[in-house]
Formats: structure tokens, sequence, C-alpha cells
């Protein structure tokens, strides 16, 4: 029988496939064991604010509940007119529920929501109507939620979720929108559900309740 060379993969290719797949499932084994497996701690730089501003937004304030309030392709009107200014939302006792900066249409500065109970609920930054730099998000006791990262509307870097009781919930690494890097997930009881890396297109690894296997890398970003 003949078989063509040129169809066999290189053993190069074979080698680096090999030390990717034992890398990942040996972390698995590692990793569904007691000892805690974090992500690194975050820096000082990460946990505080970009220094962003909303100087541009007039300090016109309209309600959500506003019935001159419309939204067109992908922009706020009022009155027919293109919104700047502050559009805000509020509770049936009156209390400050979300407060959002619009310049010309666009959602543009620092956008917040808070509980009922007046704690903060989120923080995001947008940029002419599309998020950028970090988000923050808190559980009502004041823990954090959700903390990710984003660069002219897609994710960034690595993101961030943690369960109502504290513990991770995923940690995740993208590139312009993707994938990119060390993807991990827990259970609320600390149990590791995936751990897998993204190289090339690829994920290596764990996926979800599956054995070590390889796939093609998809489409779908990371949800809040």
């Amino acid at each position: 029988m003949t078989m063509l060379l040129g169809s066999l993969p290189s053993p190069l290719f074979l080698l680096t496939l090999s030390v990717l797949t034992l890398s990942a499932c040996t972390a698995e084994r590692a990793e569904t064991q007691p000892p805690d497996l974090m992500p690194p701690a975050l820096s000082k730089a990460a946990m505080e604010p970009q220094a962003m501003t909303t100087n541009d937004v007039p300090g016109t304030v309209i309600d959500r509940a506003s019935p001159a309030l419309e939204r067109k392709r992908g922009r706020y009107y009022f009155e027919q007119e293109l919104l700047s200014g502050y559009l805000i939302k509020r509770g049936k006792e009156g209390q400050l529920l979300q407060s959002t900066p619009c310049l010309l249409g666009r959602e543009h500065g620092w956008a917040q929501s808070w509980f009922k109970s007046g704690k903060l609920r989120e923080q995001r930054y947008f940029a002419e109507g599309r998020k950028h730099g970090v988000q923050r998000g808190w559980w009502p006791d004041g823990s954090p939620r959700f903390l990710y990262r984003y660069r002219n509307g897609f994710y960034e870097g690595e993101q961030r979720t943690w369960h109502r009781n504290g513990r991770h919930a995923d940690f995740q690494n993208f590139r312009d929108g993707r994938e990119a890097g060390v993807q991990r997930s827990w259970s609320a009881e600390g149990m590791l559900l995936a751990n897998y890396v993204v190289k090339g297109g690829r994920r290596y690894g764990r996926l979800g309740a599956r054995p070590c296997v390889t796939v093609n890398n998809g489409t779908d970003d990371a949800t809040e």
C-alpha cells in the first residue's frame, strides 16, 4: 500500500500538540483538588477607575420613562434631536437607580447603576457608544460580581466573574474580542468545571464536563 508522506503532519507539529494537550490535562488533574487555584491577584492599577471624564456631556437630565425619548439605529433621540445629557432612572420612592451620560445620542463617559439600597451595582465606561476600559459590577452585599476589560467595544485582557458567595466563577483571557490563553471556570462550590488553553485559534484541555479534547475555537464571546 502506498502512503502519501505529504499528507502526514510534521513531527514538530505532533510534538507541539502533545505538549499542549498534556499540559492542559495535567493542570486539570491538579486543579480538581482542594488547593486554591485562583487567578493572579489584581494589581492596584487594575482596581482603579481609568482616568476618563464626562466633561463634554452637558448637564441636561432626561428620565428614561419620558415618552419623548426614543432610540433609533443605536442612538438616543429626545424630542426628535440627538440627545446630549444624562439618562436617568428612578425607583418608586424616587431613589436614583441609573445614570448614563450621552453625547450626540451615544453613551459617552461613566454610566452607573445602584441597588434600591443605594449601593453601587455597576460601573461602566463608554467611548462614543462603545464600552472601553474597566467595567465593574457588584452583588447587593457589595462583594464583586464581575470585572471586565474592553477596548473599543471588544473584550481585551483578563475577564473575571464571581459567584454570590464570593468564589470565583470564571477567569478568562481575550484578545480582540476572542478567547486567547488560559480559560477556567468553577462552580459555586469551588469545583473546577472547565480548564483549557486557546492557542492559534484552537482549544486544548477540558471543556465543561468533557475529558481533554481539542476542538475548533468558536466565535462566541463571553457574556455578562
